[in-house]
């Protein structure tokens, strides 16, 4: 009994091992991304170039922290949601950003990368000295651009000059108004990061300039993102009935590789149209649900009725999990209607 509990839990700590690793290659592989967009951006001068590089950034920042939040590295989702700020800040400066933001952002990087190489030594994930890099972060995302002073500007200091002129104040562009929602936005609770997404979008379909974006341009990322949701919903509905009953079999023991590998397929497919709709967490549940199966069928491991319980559970609650997901996007997709309309900026 004792050796048929030893190796239970041996296959468990498989399992783990096996859903930590699929992340490690997966984040050191985003990393690589973000660094080579980075470099790229010093040896362009086209502004649609840059909005790519920029947009290129902050997707695989958000889907890096996303990523770990669904195996519960805390450190490891912090950073990348935090270096967002500092991407789309450099991305406002245009050429004006500073080589101290772009030095904040490697060092950020190379932590996460450490952090995430250290999973394979039996690491927990932690960044050291993590505080004092969200800090260096914040402040480089909140850095002025420094402008030189003109001579009209100085002969006014001397008295040559009648009384300044007052400046008019520009009315809130939509980015403006955006941003003011995305800096203001309660931290903590359940979020798809649509706001982000939006953003990005705009500045790219607008070629890297965030004043030309116009409210019809914001209503039809909207209504994209919203069929997009209708899409992956029906698809999840279509395609559930096979993954509870192939599962069931496995429950059982009475499977057949065709089975098994039919399964297998549904969960790739489903994958994949997570990957469309870019729902994170929904793809590492069926990355894990990939390796578990795989693992359990392929290896014949013995796994307590309790684990194989509790993952039967989940994937009879995939729907609700789906469900909750879309109605998540929607109120963020309603919460940036209302801002833009309440800022005078009619979607219609």
């Amino acid at each position: 009994m004792a050796d048929t509990q030893t190796a239970t839990d041996h296959s468990q700590d498989q399992f783990l091992k096996e859903v930590l690793g699929l992340f490690a290659l997966e984040g050191l592989e985003l990393v690589g991304q973000i660094r080579a967009a980075l470099d790229e951006l010093g040896k362009h001068s086209d502004p649609r170039r840059h909005a790519k590089l920029y947009e290129s950034m902050v997707r695989g920042l958000t889907t890096l922290g996303g990523s770990a939040a669904t195996v519960g590295l805390l450190d490891i989702e912090k950073l990348p949601f935090a270096l967002v700020a500092l991407v789309q800040r450099m991305q406002d400066l245009g050429t004006a950003w500073s080589t101290d933001q772009v030095a904040v952002l490697r060092r950020s990087l190379d932590a996460i990368a450490t952090a995430i190489q250290g999973l394979s030594q039996g690491g927990s994930g932690v960044i050291a000295d993590l505080p004092r890099i969200l800090e260096q972060t914040k402040e480089a995302a909140q850095a002025q651009p420094q402008t030189a002073t003109t001579g009209k500007a100085q002969s006014g200091a001397k008295g040559d000059a009648g009384p300044a002129a007052a400046t008019p104040t520009r009315p809130a562009s939509v980015i403006d108004t955006l941003r003011n929602l995305q800096k203001n936005k309660v931290e903590g609770g359940a979020t798809r990061h649509i706001l982000d997404t939006v953003i990005e979008r705009a500045c790219a379909q607008s070629g890297g300039h965030a004043i030309r974006v116009e409210p019809r341009a914001i209503r039809s990322i909207l209504r994209e993102l919203d069929a997009l949701d209708e899409w992956f919903l029906v698809e999840v509905q279509r395609r559930i009935p096979t993954l509870v009953g192939g599962f069931s079999e496995i429950m059982a023991g009475n499977y057949s590789e065709e089975e098994v590998e039919r399964l297998l397929q549904e969960v790739c497919r489903l994958h994949e149209a997570a990957q469309n709709v870019q729902a994170t967490a929904i793809m590492q549940f069926l990355q894990g649900l990939n390796t578990f199966v795989t693992i359990v069928t392929q290896k014949r491991m013995q796994v307590r009725t309790e684990r194989l319980q509790a993952v039967a559970g989940r994937i009879s609650m995939f729907a609700r999990m789906v469900q909750h997901w879309v109605t998540l996007g929607q109120n963020e997709r309603a919460s940036i209607e209302h801002a833009l309309q309440s800022a005078g900026l009619a979607l219609n």
